[in-house]
Parts: structure tokens; sequence; C-alpha cells
């Protein structure tokens, strides 16, 4: 069964990156979902390798260092046509009010009032419980209350 170019492409660099074996390599891509995701996939399979690791032999015979430098070649120059048609943006508006393009997190993120407090001495951290003061034995006792109240 033929495999894409992409998932041999994407065995031969990550093999020359992490110098792996062929063995390591086809199982490191199977148990990988960024390795696969770089090779084409899809969807995570780790159910069954990726191919036979004898067909990285065949991938380096037909993908040779000139091969690998002309698909390189491609690469860059469809970067630059994209970096040549992407809009630039004009930072120069004044007519649009704003901040200036900050961000405050205190002013936009407020605080949701808890209108009904345990006290501290009801939490309880690890194993270990703190003793309840006189006026938390007496708010625990008013949130029993309440709790029977309504129900």
């Amino acid at each position: 069964m033929a495999k894409p170019l992409r998932l041999g492409l994407g065995a031969c660099i990550i093999q020359s990156e992490y110098g792996y074996s062929d063995e390591e390599l086809t199982l490191q891509i199977q148990e990988g979902a960024y390795l696969q995701y770089f090779c084409g996939y899809r969807e995570y399979d780790d159910i069954k390798p990726p191919f036979d690791t004898s067909l990285m032999v065949y991938f380096r015979k037909r993908l040779t260092s000139e091969v690998l430098g002309e698909i390189n070649e491609m690469i860059i120059a469809k970067a630059q046509l994209l970096k040549k048609e992407a809009p630039k943006k004009d930072n120069d508006d004044d007519d649009e009010p704003g901040n200036g393009g900050t961000y405050n997190r205190r002013r936009h993120l407020r605080p949701i009032p808890n209108t009904r407090r345990t006290p501290r001495c009801s939490m309880r951290r690890g194993n270990a419980q703190r003793k309840c003061t006189r006026q938390e034995k007496s708010s625990l006792a008013l949130i029993g209350k309440r709790r029977t109240r309504n129900i």
C-alpha cells in the first residue's frame, strides 16, 4: 500500500532530528500524537504502527538530499508569497478610541460576590482541621439553621 509523501518526509525529518533507529521511529510516531500530526494524520491512532520499519529504506532512497532541497525551496517560496500577500496593518489609526493595545485584567475581571461563605474552620486541609473560634461556631450554627429551613 502506498504511503503519502508527508508521512515519509515527516518520518525522515523526525529521524534526522532525534536520531532514532527505524524501529524506534515507528514506535515514537505510533505513540506520539504530535508526531502523528506532523506526519499528516487526521486523528490519533495508537493501535497499529504507521508503517513497516523496512519502508524507511525506501523513504531514504526516494527522498534524497536533492529532493529534500527542492521541497525546502518550494516551502520557502510559498512562505514568501504568503508574506507578500498578507495585508499590512496600519497602526496609525487615531480615529478609533481605544486603550493603546493594553489589556487590564483587573478591570475586565470583577470578582463575583460570595453570598454564602463557609468559615475557615469547616474547610479541611489534609486530615488536620483547625479548631473553630466562638464566632465561627455561631456562624456554622446559623448556616445549619438556614439549611434546615430551606428544606
